[in-house]
């Protein structure tokens, strides 16, 4: 549906640079083509549409049930957004506790839970996995820089192949 575009059905419009859900492929190109109007009628069946502002009395079935929040957000400095959880060493308890979980039966019967895997949570698992990492790639950077030479001494023989040169006879 194209604001501004007053009728029913779809018209097809001239386009050209800049305007919406058109992108010229050349210089100067423009092309024609199908919007539908802004106009609702009996040929839509479903719209989308958000509740802006709450009016006097409540529409039934729409604003007079409350529904608990399905989905939460999933990346962890969000949760912690949504909660008021100030980002810190204790957040990763706090942040795993404040995750929407979704009830249910399994096979056998029994009460579960599931919940979504969070995205970019710091756990100590991680800040030892870095702490690591850091350590390994500090004892990397300070070998030393003729290590051919030092395994060619112990070898006898270098490691690094000679490559031929010129054309190779058949």
């Amino acid at each position: 549906m194209r604001q501004g575009v007053i009728f029913n059905g779809r018209v097809r419009l001239l386009m050209s640079k800049g305007q919406k859900t058109y992108r010229p492929r050349r210089k100067g190109e423009r092309k024609r083509k199908s919007v539908r109007g802004c106009i609702v009628g009996h040929d839509i069946r479903v719209l989308s549409l958000v509740v802006e502002k709450k009016g006097d009395n409540d529409v039934p079935g729409l604003t007079d049930t409350h529904k608990p929040l399905r989905l939460g957000p999933k990346r962890a400095s969000k949760i912690r957004k949504l909660h008021g959880i100030a980002a810190g060493k204790n957040s990763y308890a706090l942040v795993t506790q404040k995750v929407v979980r979704r009830k249910f039966k399994s096979a056998t019967g029994k009460d579960r839970h599931k919940a979504q895997t969070i995205q970019r949570l710091v756990t100590p698992d991680r800040l030892y996995r870095k702490k690591l990492w850091n350590v390994i790639n500090h004892n990397n950077s300070r070998m030393p820089r003729n290590l051919d030479s030092i395994r060619q001494s112990v070898n006898g023989k270098s490691t690094t192949r000679s490559l031929p040169t010129g054309r190779r006879k058949k």
